[in-house]
């Protein structure tokens, strides 16, 4: 094989860098230095050889200034000369360079006299089809100027050609005179009349001149498009000459504004670049405003404006400090009210706008505002800017006292309303009426405010309306003690001065306590708390209940039997051995174990129940009194030295401090329970209670927030970390709460603290927490796998990587599982077994807070392994009891999260087993006792103390606590929604496949209705009302059609909205649910909208899954909730005649009652049936254009409910509702009552905005994907063309113009044809208006302009030449059946001295770039300026050169309108090729 030869190395600079010089090769490329021959370095001289090559620099010293050498050269006149003379040949060259060469190949055509006739004959050449090459031979000669312009304009020419004909005259005009002089003459005499043909021609219009000029406005348009910033204001210029003609043409302006918001929201992304093109933005701010407030209708532009609203209304309305000239007063309310009508305009065809409530009624919607403003209080919000907003306190007027009487009775109705969520509301409630309240500017002012807080919320205790809120009479009074009690604690409300203004009206005196307003108060007298009262308080509140005389005891005998309640769990705290305690009891954990559960029942509904003067007397002078009395918090003196307690050191465990704070979050009175907190974090040091206090904290988070104590909260904790870094004792709790919430800066602090308190040895740790188990679980501890490897030295540490932690943590996780079976097999006893597994629950904390990843990883493992569908399975054993003990211990212990248990082993194995019931088999004896099993883990995860008497596994109230914040804290997240909705949707399938008598259906059918009443569920429900609806009862159906399944989960929610569903067949009968329905809008407000649009769906949902009986046997056996065949691809409703019969009588209801005689606004009946499902709003929509048609005159705001249903309904309905209604509005017309053809017209006008938009979508559908002929006979097509021709009509109507008087019917008719011929595509909008332009209109003479805006309807159509193809005005706006290739031949542009410059970059700039903007603009302007203007023109340019003042010269720019336009107009004609 012959060696491949080695090429030549050839010298080739790369491909993308370009030469210094295109002619002066010798010159290279910049940043490129290639070898050359003889050069320097290759020189073989011995200096080169004995020392290498020595580049040396011009000057040899490099660091003194050049000023002494350069400074006498400068100065000598020959210098100066040659400099200038050099940098004048410099420009001259440059010069010479940048001209265009001619071509040798060109040959310039000559221009000859001929006679009239062959000129004419020339022309029409021209415009047709002939090529210019031909047409070179005999250019005619003597048209010139305006002659010129006229000519090309009558003989249709096209723009590129008639551009070619005028170079061509221009060119000869050149040869005949001076070079230089006659160009410039030439091309100045030329741009005179130029200009004044165009304005000739604007001044006289002829539509089929004006036709013939769009190719010129397009041209302009175009440009400006293309235009970077600087040169934008000299295109704005441009466009400015011709705003008449583009104002001619809806397109054209809908194109132009497009342009213009597009540059002002790219500006104004770039805040660099804003302050140097201040005077362009302005220039595009006050085009847009003229445009603006001369054609608003061009705005109406809904793709358009719903992008840009926020720059619009910006532009429009708030900047009017940045134009040129000061705006009047009545200018800007001209604007502001122009932008709101524009705004409604564009609004109306937003087809998922929901309009808000209370528009037709000012209370209403004073109403709405206020609890719109209050909606948006959660625990992240500047409080002092919703007090701002909601007391508007910023505004010029102060509200009127019975306007803040208002304002307060909503705040506190807010405040105990069952349709929102939270108990913070109360406490948001006092800090905002304490913002209002110190918001005022004089003392006098305040004592005013404080008065009318006073006397409104003695009037809100006058007219609250008891029983209207679903609560019972109790609960209602529970909430309103609870506010008022915070208010009387904030100092918002006197107490005193409550009960003296009930004793000066007579409400207690003994004639009148039995009329409601006197038993209303003395209601509120009992239960309202008292803080830190006198005697005289107390005895004036004992006679206005009980009277002077009477010996009544129920106050004294509710406070030892809450007090009692609270002895029998706290023992050894009020024995007599208590005082003799130096540190804190041990609890054992057999026998003091019943402490440490949670309260019965009955001591629970006894303490949540009592009134709020009982609870309140309780906590302050029994409870915190009893805290502080065991943490011993004072100093060490002669008197104490002897006592063996350390100052500070608690004598309180856990669990006692854990069953105080239960106590009081059950009364819910949060504020002693931060100041018990807070007391007990300043004045103890005990570890013990440390992560009680943390958990409690993180608990009620969102209450210190509203209270305003947050700060208060860190500051505390602060203070104990720091007292315990001093003492090397850090708290892991504490480190890590913090580190969650402080700023980056403080962040490295707390990570130094974050595992100081672990021990040293992980061997240690576990033989610490082995002695606490004794020898016999020892020994068993020892035969395990995991604790043999515990003593190995490379895991015995304080930290372990993720992959080496995994591996231990499973082993230690499976040694802990041995051993529970193992100590199951030998004692039975639970209570016992606690031990064991608190134990293991400390030491695996321990091992886990060691791990870089935490426990969730080796948790599901572990679960893979033991849990399995065999008789091994955990879940099968009889040691299961414990664990699902030790499962709620591994989650209150932060190791496994509770979503991981809920969705790697509930739902996980749910799911296994109902797969299997639908697959047609039984569950067997195990499975039924894994359900059980899992059934009751639900129970402890969701509803921890809500027992039933079967369920013997017993939580503390530590985890009580724990686990009821773990839910709370779920309320708002919408994965573990999805993970519950999951769970009880299998539990439904598998309660539906087992036999009625199997206990296993009684345990799931309690665990459903348990499970919708537990505390944190219900708030879920209210705040996430409409999430909980789509995944419990929407989303699941479409997993499973089955009726019984679907029934239960209804009845979850409504039972968790506070509707408890009703039991047995009888529950579900049509009567009612119907009866349901009525009260779902009988009691519908502002407040419970939002829960009444749900109850309305399931209400719905219920009335179309009734059946008879059989269907509610087994899962093979049931039917589906209703059958849906597909006809025409519309949904069609098919059932049992029973529940056809049901659906026909709602559908009656609903419309005869409800939205027709009703009392309830439309507005309020849209919003609760917006989002109902398809097949029911079929349903309605059927019944609804049979009341269109049979009713001319609609009721007010119908098209709201129209506007609901459409949003659920398919693309083909809503066709078939705008055939219905063009055919009801012909219908009307043919009829011609004149009295009310107005109302009902436009009635169903406003009906077709609805549905205007999927008739342009389906015509442009249909136009793009067949041929013209074939698209004509589409039924879509024929129907907008009956639509436009309606519309059109009734613009031309004078029943509907009213010759003026009826603007708001002709804009809205006129924005709907806008509307339909902008949605549609190009290729259909030409059709349509074609198709259009057969018809005779007689457009009116009022407002004509509008109408010939949007349509050229008198525009004939045009022929142009011989051309295979017609254009009119409309195609030669749209571009359609334009000829690029008509111009084929060019002309050489030296003949102009035309220059060649590089095109700028359009890339993006950099922030630091542009500090040379300025540099380019005048580079470029004077490059393209030279020997255009005179000296004095350029004298003029050079000094704002200099000066560098960029806004000045383009004020000067824009004056000299002259020059400009000499400017602008040359390069028009010299860029035209």
């Amino acid at each position: 094989m012959s060696q491949q030869r080695l090429q030549k190395y050839k010298l080739v600079p790369p491909n993308n860098l370009a030469p210094f010089h295109r002619i002066s090769t010798e010159l290279g490329h910049p940043d490129f230095y290639p070898p050359k021959p003889g050069q320097d370095e290759d020189q073989m001289t011995e200096e080169n050889v004995k020392r290498g090559f020595v580049d040396v620099p011009f000057v040899k010293n490099e660091f003194f200034p050049a000023h002494d050498i350069l400074s006498e050269q400068l100065r000598d006149p020959n210098t100066l000369k040659n400099l200038g003379d050099f940098m004048t040949d410099v420009m001259r060259r440059k010069n010479e360079t940048n001209t265009f060469q001619g071509s040798s190949q060109f040959m310039v055509p000559t221009i000859v006299w001929v006679p009239s006739e062959v000129r004419d004959k020339w022309l029409n050449d021209l415009a047709g089809n002939i090529p210019l090459k031909i047409l070179a031979k005999n250019v005619p000669k003597g048209i010139d100027g305006t002659n010129l312009l006229e000519l090309v304009t009558q003989h249709r020419v096209p723009l590129a050609r008639a551009t070619w004909f005028t170079k061509i005259v221009g060119i000869n005009h050149r040869l005949q005179h001076h070079p230089r002089n006659g160009t410039i003459e030439y091309t100045k005499d030329w741009t005179n009349k130029f200009n004044l043909f165009i304005r000739k021609q604007s001044s006289n219009y002829d539509p089929a001149k004006w036709k013939y000029w769009h190719r010129l406005l397009r041209w302009t348009l175009e440009n400006l498009i293309q235009a970077d910033h600087w040169q934008t204001a000299l295109w704005l210029w441009l466009v400015q000459q011709f705003l008449s003609e583009f104002q001619r043409s809806r397109t054209l302006m809908r194109l132009l504004i497009e342009t213009i918001i597009k540059k002002l929201q790219d500006m104004y992304q770039h805040p660099a670049i804003i302050m140097k093109l201040d005077l362009v933005i302005k220039k595009m701010k006050n085009m847009l405003l003229a445009l603006f407030l001369t054609t608003p209708d061009m705005f109406v532009f809904p793709v358009c404006w719903n992008t840009y609203k926020d720059l619009l209304r910006r532009v429009l309305v708030e900047d009017s400090s940045k134009t040129d000239t000061p705006i009047s007063k009545d200018l800007k309310r001209q604007r502001e009210r122009y932008y709101e009508m524009v705004r409604s305009r564009n609004d109306m065809f937003d087809e998922k706008k929901l309009n808000p409530l209370g528009m037709g009624n000012p209370q209403e919607a004073l109403l709405y505002i206020m609890i719109s403003v209050l909606d948006k209080v959660n625990c992240h919000n500047n409080y002092h800017n919703i007090t701002v907003e909601y007391f508007r306190m910023n505004g010029n007027f102060l509200m009127m006292e019975r306007e803040i009487s208002t304002h307060i009775y909503t705040l506190c109705y807010w405040a105990i309303t069952p349709f929102r969520e939270g108990d913070f509301r109360i406490y948001s409630v006092c800090t905002i009426l304490d913002i209002w309240k110190n918001g005022s500017s004089s003392e006098e002012l305040l004592e005013q405010r404080q008065s009318t807080i006073q006397s409104s919320l003695v009037e809100f205790l006058d007219v609250y309306p008891f029983g209207k809120n679903e609560l019972n009479e109790e609960a209602e009074l529970e909430i309103i003690s609870r506010l008022f009690g915070e208010l009387t604690r904030n100092g918002h409300f006197s107490h005193q001065r409550y009960l003296q203004r009930l004793i000066a009206r007579g409400d207690v005196r003994p004639e009148k306590r039995n009329t409601e307003r006197s038993l209303r108060h003395l209601r509120y007298v009992k239960w309202f708390a008292i803080y830190e009262p006198e005697l005289h308080d107390l005895n004036q509140r004992w006679h206005i209940l009980y009277g002077v005389n009477s010996k009544d005891t129920t106050d004294k005998k509710e406070f030892d039997t809450f007090v009692n309640i609270i002895a029998e769990k706290l023992p050894n705290m009020l024995s007599p051995k208590a005082n003799d305690l130096d540190a804190p009891m041990v609890d054992d954990p057999i026998s003091d174990f019943k402490y440490s559960l949670n309260f019965d029942n009955e001591s629970l509904d006894f303490i949540k129940h009592t009134t709020k003067f009982c609870q309140l007397r309780v906590i302050q002078e029994f409870m915190i009194p009893l805290v502080k009395r065991f943490v011993q918090n004072a100093p060490i003196d002669v008197h104490n030295w002897r006592n063996p307690t350390q100052p500070g050191s608690s004598l309180l465990n856990a669990r006692q401090l854990a069953t105080i704070i239960q106590v009081i979050e059950l009364t819910k009175d949060y504020s002693s329970l931060l100041e018990l907190i807070i007391w007990v974090l300043e004045n103890s040091m005990e570890r013990s209670i440390f992560p009680l206090i943390v958990d409690t904290i993180k608990r009620h988070e969102r209450i210190w927030e509203s209270m305003g104590k947050s700060d208060v909260v860190f500051d505390v904790l602060m203070k104990k970390n720091n007292q315990l870094r001093e003492k090397r004792k850090t708290e892991i709790c504490i480190v890590k709460y913090l580190l969650n919430i402080v700023h980056d800066d403080k962040k490295l602090k707390f990570e130094q603290d974050e595992f100081p308190t672990m021990s040293p040895s992980l061997f240690e740790a576990i033989r610490r927490h082995k002695n606490r188990l004794g020898l016999k679980i020892d020994q068993l501890l020892n035969q395990t796998h995991g604790f043999k490897i515990s003593n190995a030295h490379q895991i015995d540490g304080k930290s372990f990587d993720s992959e080496h932690v995994d591996g231990y943590l499973h082993h230690i996780l499976e040694a802990c599982a041995d051993v529970i079976h193992l100590h199951a097999q030998n004692d039975a006893d639970l209570v016992d077994a606690r031990k064991l597994l608190d134990v293991f629950g400390d030491l695996l904390r321990d091992v886990g807070d060691r791990a870089t990843n935490g426990f969730d990883t080796v948790f599901k493992k572990w679960l893979n392994d033991n849990i399995r569908d065999d008789v091994d399975s955990l879940l099968r054993q009889h040691s299961t009891y414990r664990f699902l003990i030790f499962f709620i211990i591994l989650v209150v212990r932060n190791l496994v999260k509770m979503e991981t248990v809920l969705e790697h082993l509930v739902e996980k194995n749910l799911s296994r087993l109902s797969d299997k019931l639908l697959s047609q088999k039984q569950l067997d004896l195990d499975g039924i006792v894994e359900c059980h099993n899992l059934v009751i883990l639900l129970r402890l995860l969701f509803m921890h103390h809500e027992h039933r008497d079967s369920l013997r596994i017993p939580l503390t109230i530590m985890e009580i606590q724990k686990l009821q914040s773990i839910c709370e804290s779920f309320i708002h997240n919408k994965e573990f929604l999805i993970i519950i909705s999951s769970i009880f949707h299998k539990l439904a399938i598998i309660e539906n496949s087992l036999e009625p008598g199997n206990d296993l259906v009684n345990e799931l059918r309690n665990i459903r209705i348990d499970f919708a009443r537990v505390y944190w569920f219900r708030q879920l429900c209210i705040a996430n009302v409409d999430n909980v609806y789509n995944h419990f009862v929407k989303g699941n159906k479409k997993l499973i059609n089955n009726k019984e399944i679907e029934r239960r989960m209804i009845d979850i929610i409504q039972s968790g909205l506070g509707n408890f569903s009703y039991d047995g067949i009888n529950g579900h009968s049509s009567s009612l649910c119907f009866a349901n329905l009525q009260k779902i809008f009988s009691t519908v407000n502002l407040w419970n909208i939002q829960k009444s649009r749900v109850e309305f769906y399931m209400c719905m949902d219920k009335i179309m899954l009734l059946s008879d009986a059989s269907s509610s046997g087994s899962l093979r056996s049931t039917i589906l909730p209703y059958n849906i065949k597909e006809s025409d691809e519309d949904l069609i409703m098919e059932g049992t005649e029973e529940e056809m019969d049901n659906m026909k009588r709602v559908i009656e209801y609903f419309w005869e009652n409800l939205v027709l005689h009703g009392n309830k606004d439309c507005l309020v009946i849209s919003h609760i049936i917006r989002g109902i499902r398809e097949e029911v709003a079929s349903e309605l929509m059927e019944r609804g254009l049979a009341v269109l048609e049979r009713c001319d005159e609609l009721i007010v705001s119908i098209e709201e409910v129209f506007r609901a249903l459409l949003l659920s309904i398919g693309d083909n309905k809503k066709l078939e509702f705008s055939k219905a209604l063009l055919s009801q509005i012909q219908r009307i017309d043919d009829e011609n009552k004149s009295d009310t053809y107005v109302s009902c017209v436009m009635a169903r006008i406003k009906l077709f905005v609805l549905v205007a938009n999927v008739l342009a979508a389906r015509v442009t559908v249909a136009v793009t994907s067949n041929k013209p002929d074939v698209a004509k006979q589409q039924p879509d097509y024929n129907l907008i063309m009956k639509w436009m021709i309606v519309l059109i009509k009734l613009l031309c109507d004078e029943r509907i113009h009213q010759n003026g008087g009826g603007a708001n019917n002709f804009d809205l008719v006129l924005d709907i044809v806008s509307f339909l011929l902008d949605e549609m595509g190009k290729n259909a909008r030409a059709i349509i208006v074609a198709e259009l332009k057969r018809y005779q209109f007689n457009v009116p003479a009022i407002w004509s302009n509008r109408i010939k805006r949007v349509l050229p309807l008198k525009i004939p159509q045009e022929t142009l030449g011989e051309r295979k193809h017609q254009l009119d005005a409309w195609q030669l706006i749209e571009g359609i059946g334009e000829n690029d290739d008509l111009n084929n031949s060019s002309i050489d542009l030296s003949w102009y001295d035309a220059k060649v410059y590089p095109r700028p970059s359009k890339r993006l700039k950099r922030i630091d770039e542009y500090e040379d903007y300025n540099i380019d603009l005048n580079k470029k302007y004077e490059e393209e300026v030279n020997g255009l203007e005179t000296n004095i023109f350029l004298k003029i340019w050079k000094t704002y050169k200099t000066g560098g003042e960029y806004n000045n010269l383009i004020t000067y720019l824009l004056d000299v309108k002259s020059k400009l336009k000499t400017f602008v107009i040359y390069v028009i004609l010299q860029s035209s090729k």
